[in-house]
C-alpha cells in the first residue's frame, strides 16, 4: 500500500487544519472538497492513494472565519516495500503513537521534544534517571532475520549510554546496544557482548542513523549507512518489549541523556546488509 505523509509548520494560532488532494494543478479560486477536515495536529498519512501516481496538495488554515491556504505542492506516492514486516515504527510527532498500534507508555518524565528533531514535529527525549519509553509485548525474533533502526542524538558523553534494551523480560528476549564513555558502541546480548563495547568510536552530538540488523546468521551495526561491525549471531530471541532510551538493569544511570527520532523495527527483513545512503526524510508508513 502507497502513503503520502504530508507534514507543515505553525505560525501564529489556528483552530484547525483542512487538507486538500487532487490528480491535476489546483484552481486557486475553485478549490476541491478536502480529503480531511477539522485536523489539530500538523501532519496527515494519506494512504488512499496509488503507488507511483502524482498528487497535488494544499493545507488549509482555519481560525474562527478566516482560512489561509498554503502553496501547492506536487507529490508521487511512494511505500515502503517491507511494510507488511513492519512490527513498529514511532515518528514522535506529538505523542508516543505507533503507526502499526502498539502502545507505548512514558516514564520518569520522559517527553516529547518539539525544539529538537530530524524529522517532523518532535523526537522522544530521555534525560535523566529512570526515564524511559516501553514498548508493548512483540512477538518471538527467533533465529529470524530484523533490523532495529533509529535517529538519535545526546551530548552526554561521559558515562554509559544505553540506546535501547529488548531483554525486558529476560536475558535472551533480546539484545541492548550501549555506550561507553558516551562514544564506544557495543551490543550486549544473551549474558555477553555480541558486539564489544570498544569496538565503534561514534560522535553523536549531531544526529546520526543507527543500524542493527541480522541477515542469515550475521549481526550487522550501521552507522550513518556504514557497516562498522558483522558478528556471527545464532541467538533464538523470544519475546520481547523494548525499553526505549534506557537499560533494563541500570535505568539509573545508563539513560540516553539526548533524543531519538524515527524508531523502527522491522522483523523478517534485514533492510541492509552493506553500505547504504542514510534515510532522507521520516520513514514511510504503508
Amino acid at each position: 500500500m502507497a502513503a503520502v505523509r504530508l507534514e507543515w509548520s505553525q505560525f501564529g494560532d489556528f483552530d484547525s487544519f483542512d487538507v486538500l488532494r487532487s490528480n491535476e494543478p489546483m484552481d486557486a479560486n475553485a478549490l476541491p472538497t478536502p480529503i480531511k477536515e477539522g485536523l489539530s495536529s500538523m501532519y496527515y498519512a494519506d494512504s488512499a492513494v496509488v503507488e507511483s501516481a502524482t498528487y497535488y496538495y494544499r493545507v488549509v488554515a482555519i481560525r474562527g472565519s478566516e482560512r489561509l491556504v498554503s502553496a501547492e505542492i506536487k507529490v508521487v506516492a511512494e511505500r515502503d516495500i517491507h511494510w507488511d514486516k513492519v512490527v513498529s515504527l514511532l515518528h514522535f510527532e506529538s505523542s508516543v503513537s505507533d503507526e502499526k498500534g502498539g502502545v507505548w507508555s512514558l516514564f520518569g518524565g520522559a517527553s516529547i521534544s518539539t525544539s529538537d528533531k530530524k524529522f517532523g514535529a518532535g523526537s522522544l527525549l530521555v534525560l535523566s534517571a529512570n526515564q524511559y519509553l516501553l514498548g508493548p509485548q512483540m512477538p518471538a525474533l527467533g533465529l529470524g532475520d530484523f533490523c532495529f533502526e533509529m535517529f538519535v542524538k545526546t551530548s552526554k558523553n561521559t558515562s554509559s549510554i544505553t540506546l535501547f534494551d529488548n531483554r525486558y523480560g529476560g536475558v535472551s528476549d533480546g539484545f541492548s546496544p550501549q555506550l561507553s564513555d558516551g562514544k564506544k558502541l557495543g551490543v550486549y546480548a544473551n549474558g555477553a557482548w555480541l558486539v564489544p563495547a570498544v569496538s565503534i568510536t561514534l560522535d553523536l552530538s549531531d544526529w546520526v542513523h543507527i543500524a542493527f540488523t541480522r541477515k542469515s546468521g550475521l549481526f550487522r551495526v550501521f552507522v550513518g549507512g556504514l557497516k562498522k561491525a558483522e558478528v556471527t549471531d545464532n541467538i533464538n530471541y523470544s519475546a520481547y518489549r523494548t525499553m526505549l532510551g534506557n537499560n533494563v538493569n541500570a535505568i539509573s544511570s545508563h539513560f540516553l541523556g539526548g533524543n531519538i527520532d524515527e524508531f523502527r523495527i522491522t522483523s523478517g527483513e534485514a533492510r541492509y546488509t552493506a553500505d547504504f545512503t542514510p534515510p532522507q526524510k521520516a520513514f514511510l508508513a504503508g
